[in-house]
């Protein structure tokens, strides 16, 4: 606003030049009444300071008044051949220190304008979080038509304080699988977590599959969820799981797994099962048993390897089903238990009498040592907590009936295989 009143008011000024050098005489009243207009413009000192200077030089040069507070020079009236002149030159005069003062003045104010600028500051960038799934697929087994099983989906932001995390979109594929108990969008604070409901409706007979698909402001902004399952038809009887895996399970140890029976839309009969492969069993279920409708009967499966290495067999269940006989397969493997390693010491005796001993042990000869027993009354000692492919070096003391100790003894090695 004061830079744009000042060049409305400079502009004054051009149109006030006619009367500053003009023929008329100038007395001190009609200088103040001329440049009036500068109290009123809200100008700071160092502008009118600008504005007066300039209006100061203009009067001495066209008046040729060195005071600039006199009337203008009588002379001037009688040369009226030189008027013309000396007015085109005061014009010029005039322009160009009107120019110098509107340079000073937009000096200022952009000084001022640049006075009030407040640096900017960077905002800090809004922490992100990440969106995990407990599980990257989901297996439904064997579900009868026309009957449902539900599997819990667990979504957590696992992002730092502060992060957190919308889920916007949770898609699922495939006619057979739907998904409840989550209506986005949802937030999640750091560390939260949601259960998204799963579950498989087979309106057919055979295998179906699907996935899902959960859409958020995470870091990864989609998690993908595979989605399987079989439906079973009237008259069918499946095994779940299909396969057992035992893994590894140390020689004459046991380990069980749970499987069940389940019938399609109409009961089935399971007259009796048999099975191969050493060291496997079947038990928990008795025969003929009859599985109803949409149901399922458990039985238990347990593996005790005789002898180390990989083993496998098969079950199979005879049954009035349509698909009889309905198989499952198991694997394992056998190992043997390792040999626990020990080192067994024993050294002289000292001839005086002494409290007892303490071992030391190092893992560099020369030590240093570390203590490893509590005061032996005999001279000998079992470490065993020694580990294999490694190399230990011992050490003894004795302890006085002053309960001084003595320096260590000769280092003794020992090398685990």
């Amino acid at each position: 606003m004061e830079s744009s009143s000042a060049q409305t008011s400079v502009w004054k000024l051009i149109c006030l030049n006619r009367h500053i050098v003009g023929t008329a005489p100038r007395t001190a009243a009609r200088d103040r009444s001329t440049f009036s207009w500068m109290e009123g413009l809200g100008l700071s000192s160092l502008q009118r300071s600008a504005m007066t200077l300039g209006r100061k030089a203009i009067t001495r040069f066209c008046t040729e008044d060195p005071d600039g507070t006199e009337g203008v020079n009588p002379e001037m009236t009688a040369k009226a051949s030189m008027q013309k002149n000396e007015s085109r030159l005061c014009s010029v005069f005039l322009g160009a220190s009107l120019v110098w003062v509107i340079v000073l003045l937009a000096g200022c104010n952009a000084a001022k304008i640049a006075s009030t600028v407040t640096p900017s500051t960077n905002p800090s960038p809004t922490p992100v979080g990440t969106l995990s799934a407990s599980n990257t697929s989901l297996d439904f087994g064997s579900v009868a038509m026309g009957s449902s099983k539900t599997m819990p989906l667990t979504l957590t932001n696992g992002g730092s304080q502060n992060a957190t995390v919308q889920v916007s979109q949770i898609n699922v594929s495939g006619p057979a699988f739907k998904t409840s108990g989550v209506t986005p969008p949802v937030t999640l604070s750091a560390g939260q977590s949601i259960v998204v409901n799963v579950g498989f409706h087979p309106s057919a007979g055979g295998a179906a599959t699907g996935s899902i698909s959960i859409v958020s402001t995470a870091s990864d902004p989609t998690v993908s969820v595979s989605l399987s399952g079989t439906g079973l038809a009237a008259g069918n009887l499946a095994v779940n799981p299909a396969s057992m895996t035992f893994g590894s399970v140390t020689v004459g140890a046991s380990q069980s797994q749970a499987g069940t029976l389940t019938a399609g839309s109409s009961s089935v009969t399971v007259s009796s099962a048999s099975w191969n492969g050493t060291g496997f069993s079947l038990s928990g279920i008795s025969f003929p048993v009859t599985v109803a409708a949409g149901q399922s009967v458990p039985f238990t499966v347990a593996f005790v390897p005789q002898a180390s290495g990989s083993a496998s067999g098969t079950v199979s269940f005879l049954s009035n089903a349509t698909n009889s006989p309905a198989t499952e397969a198991w694997s394992g493997t056998g190992v043997q238990q390792a040999t626990p390693h020990s080192v067994a010491l024993n050294w002289n005796t000292d001839p005086t009498a002494v409290q007892g001993y303490y071992v030391y042990r190092g893992a560099q000869s020369g030590g240093p040592y570390n203590k490893i027993s509590a005061l032996q009354p005999t001279n000998t000692y079992t470490d065993t907590t020694v580990a294999s492919a490694q190399t230990y070096f011992y050490v003894v003391t004795a302890v006085g009936t002053n309960a001084a100790e003595s320096g260590f003894s000769n280092e003794a090695v020992a090398t685990i295989p």
